[in-house]
């Protein structure tokens, strides 16, 4: 769940949409991301004001990053697992066409659970834990909009937050080496950079 502030709404990462047609592709798999109008003070409560797609992405965690962006996490939903896909599109659009159309995808990471923005930092992190080649500390460049670099994590890594001040980074993971003398335990990974 994410506030735009530029609309006044909400946005709900929705993984129940239907299989759908794309403009380029034939049948495929489609979550989406609801734009809630809160309707304060109305008796008749929220409204789904605008349904943003996002074709073969399970939409697990979406946050506002710089400006207008907002940044969407792609996992598996059900048993069924996507490519790598995380999504950046423009928080201004007001119709599906148009939020379709600024849709930015990036295709080195994927599986997630968690994204954060770090404006310490001005990047994107995400928690992959269902990375084809195993669980993964996803890095994007919020100003460029690029990927920079997937870091190893551990067991069931889904979670991940970032102290905007010193710009490090916690991931809380499963038993495993990366704990160290608390492999047997688990623990929070700590990750900055040098």
């Amino acid at each position: 769940l994410a506030f735009n502030p530029l609309h006044g709404t909400f946005y709900l990462e929705n993984l129940n949409c239907t299989a759908s047609t794309s403009p380029t592709q034939a049948s495929v798999a489609v979550g989406c991301i609801d734009e809630i109008d809160p309707r304060i003070g109305n008796p008749a409560g929220p409204v789904v004001i605008n349904v943003v797609p996002v074709y073969n992405c399970m939409p697990a965690g979406i946050v506002q990053g710089p400006g207008h962006d907002f940044f969407v996490g792609c996992g598996g939903h059900d048993g069924v697992q996507f490519p790598p896909l995380l999504i950046i599109f423009d928080g201004t659009c007001t119709t599906s066409a148009a939020c379709l159309a600024s849709e930015i995808n990036i295709d080195q990471s994927g599986g997630t659970d968690e994204v954060w923005y770090n404006p310490g930092d001005n990047r994107y992190y995400t928690a992959g834990r269902d990375m084809p080649n195993g669980p993964v500390l996803g890095v994007i460049d919020a100003g460029t909009r690029q990927w920079l670099v997937n870091v190893t994590t551990g067991s069931n890594s889904h979670s991940v937050t970032v102290n905007q001040f010193t710009n490090q980074i916690f991931v809380p993971t499963q038993s495993g080496s990366l704990c160290g003398t608390q492999n047997s335990n688990g623990c929070i990974a700590v990750y900055g950079r040098q």
